[in-house]
């Protein structure tokens, strides 16, 4: 028996078995298992819309765990390519930015078409004082923190915290007993 050989088998089983764990809920013996026969990117095509999230939090605690540099970069990888395939754009975001890899946020940048998850994406630039330069001038704006304050005021009167309150009014001590 010839070593590819050995391999071609040891796949087609690994392709019989992961469809079992994802379905029986098992996601973390599934990316185990990838992980071993060094197949992690063919977890992508095994994700759904119900598994995907624990799917990418048991991938992202694993790469605390890599051998090396590679391996971790390959978990970020795997799990910033299922948030994308879902479209789940802060959470691709967030992992992007652990890769720093700005060819990575372009792409998100470029792949979003929500305005408001836009302008989420560009906080969250902004906050880790990335280097990404957005051809859109709000996003800029945001990205280089120049309104920054005045997002924060507008935050405040949107949450409607602008004036001081009452301690009564927030600890609604008036609904406690005071028989004591």
């Amino acid at each position: 028996m010839e070593a590819g050989q050995g391999v071609d088998e040891i796949n087609q089983l690994v392709d019989q078995i992961i469809p079992e764990f994802i379905n029986h809920n098992e996601e973390p013996e599934a990316v185990d298992l990838l992980l071993e026969v060094e197949r992690l990117g063919a977890l992508t095509d095994f994700t759904n819309s119900n598994n995907f999230q624990r799917v990418c939090n048991y991938l992202l605690s694993c790469s605390d765990y890599a051998a090396d540099t590679e391996e971790m970069l390959h978990t970020f990888r795997t799990a910033y390519d299922i948030f994308k395939k879902f479209k789940r754009y802060p959470e691709a975001m967030r992992v992007a930015q652990k890769m720093n890899n700005l060819e990575l946020i372009a792409e998100l940048m470029r792949d979003c078409s929500d305005a408001v998850t836009l302008k989420q994406l560009a906080f969250m630039l902004a906050r880790q004082r990335n280097a990404y330069v957005s051809e859109d001038a709000d996003l800029q704006h945001i990205i280089s923190n120049q309104k920054l304050s005045e997002h924060f005021k507008s935050l405040a009167r949107d949450l409607d915290v602008m004036e001081p309150k009452h301690p009564d009014s927030i600890f609604k001590s008036h609904l406690e007993d005071r028989r004591f």
